[in-house]
């Protein structure tokens, strides 16, 4: 468990250093009583996060390099960046602009599995993007082009190179609202497949609209794929977003509907609780994501309460028998019970149903802890016990899983 950097500005930027250590009951998630396994897991973090920025630089991070060691699973050890870094060139003003950025994030290889060490992938995806502004700040035209590797560490039949680019235009109403216009495609060829490639293209229209408490924006069109064959699919593309920053309340509600592939998959909102693109086929599909997360203080002063609901789906182009939903509902409350020690509790529960058979499954997390945010100057202690459940609708598969365990980390920079 790496623990997350916290109380962030916009324009800080923190270096911490961390180590998990953790007792994890049926650490294989294994379903047969005597395949149970305890062991003792320890992870060690140097984390950077937030932003350093210039007029024309910015280096925005969110990554974390791990060192992972089991005590009884030792041919899972394993040292590996996750998250993402990039660095931007320009301003919003600039005749030219342009971008290089590295992602990297884990993957389920057998949904049904769960999150034990051996089912995890790690993709890792390095993009780069140069683009040319012309007109003037209510009127500008932007063209661009990139270009973005994917890499698999175990499953190389989803490595992938993409090349495309776009076309958009801008124009401001008024002060505070923007209409948009943007035709936009890649073609993308999987390395390691002979002769599998397709072509993704894109027409949108877009509109958003910032006020002082309130902001919204849409966009819809269409996109489409082929491969070159008289097979293609074609479906409408959107996405919308509204978000509400008060004193008390915040609330955010987004939907999303698009077509990518198994190589890209969500492209960045991948989590290793449910499925973001089955790495066993590669394949094209129906992307739907929806979100409304909810945060308050309106309990007490010191008191945090969040709510998120969730709704995701795959529709595959070929592989008909991957296709699935997913439900999810998550609860926190914190308590700072002082101003160096809050008390979290939360609960998080996923349905998974796979259109095609009968593996459908429940996944419930659940979690308590307790952390002391300055123990010393700079450190922050933390105590935690988790438990996991997945039952499958047959119940022949089901486990459990128990975590006990104690994390500290420490600043070592922050600017």
């Amino acid at each position: 468990m790496i623990v997350p950097v916290t109380n962030l500005h916009a324009d800080d930027f923190i270096v911490r250093a961390g180590v998990d250590v953790q007792s994890v009951d049926n650490a294989r998630n294994a379903t047969v009583e005597a395949l149970e396994i305890k062991e003792k897991q320890t992870v060690a973090s140097l984390v950077m996060a937030g932003e350093i920025a210039s007029r024309y630089v910015r280096f925005i991070s969110d990554a974390s390099y791990i060192n992972r060691r089991f005590s009884e699973q030792t041919a899972q050890n394993n040292d590996l960046f996750l998250g993402s870094a990039a660095l931007e060139l320009g301003d919003g003003i600039s005749l030219f602009y342009g971008s290089a950025s590295h992602r990297a994030e884990e993957l389920l290889i057998d949904s049904l599995l769960g999150d034990a060490p051996e089912n995890l992938d790690r993709r890792s995806v390095t993009s780069g993007t140069l683009g040319l502004r012309v007109g003037r700040r209510a009127n500008r035209f932007s063209l661009y082009g990139n270009a973005t590797e994917s890499r698999f560490d175990s499953n190389g039949l989803n490595d992938s190179s993409r090349v495309g680019g776009g076309l958009s235009f801008h124009r401001l109403v008024g002060p505070l609202s923007t209409f948009g216009l943007e035709l936009s495609g890649y073609s993308l060829d999987y390395l390691n497949v002979d002769s599998v490639s397709f072509d993704y293209r894109r027409a949108s229209i877009s509109w958003e609209t910032e006020l002082r408490q309130l902001s919204y924006a849409v966009n819809v069109g269409r996109n489409s794929i082929g491969d070159g064959s008289d097979s293609s699919e074609s479906s409408p593309f959107y996405e919308v977003g509204l978000g509400y920053e008060g004193a008390v309340h915040q609330v955010s509600l987004t939907f999303k509907q698009w077509l990518t592939d198994t190589s890209q998959g969500s492209e960045g909102g991948g989590s290793v609780a449910g499925p973001d693109g089955q790495l066993s086929v590669t394949d094209q599909y129906k992307m739907r994501k929806g979100e409304l997360s909810w945060q308050s203080s309106f309990v007490c002063g010191r008191c945090d309460a969040s709510l998120i609901l969730g709704t995701e789906s795959e529709n595959y182009r070929r592989e008909k028998q991957l296709d699935s939903e997913e439900y999810a509902v998550s609860m926190g409350f914190d308590y700072r019970a002082r101003r160096t020690l809050i008390f979290d509790v939360g609960y998080e529960l996923r349905q998974v149903d796979l259109l095609v058979g009968d593996d459908d499954y429940d996944q419930a997390n659940a979690r308590i802890g307790i952390a002391w945010s300055e123990v010393f100057k700079h450190g922050r202690f933390r105590l935690f016990v988790e438990r996991s459940e997945r039952k499958f609708r047959l119940g022949l598969d089901d486990y459990t899983q128990d975590i006990a365990g104690v994390s500290f980390d420490y600043q070592l920079y922050r600017r």
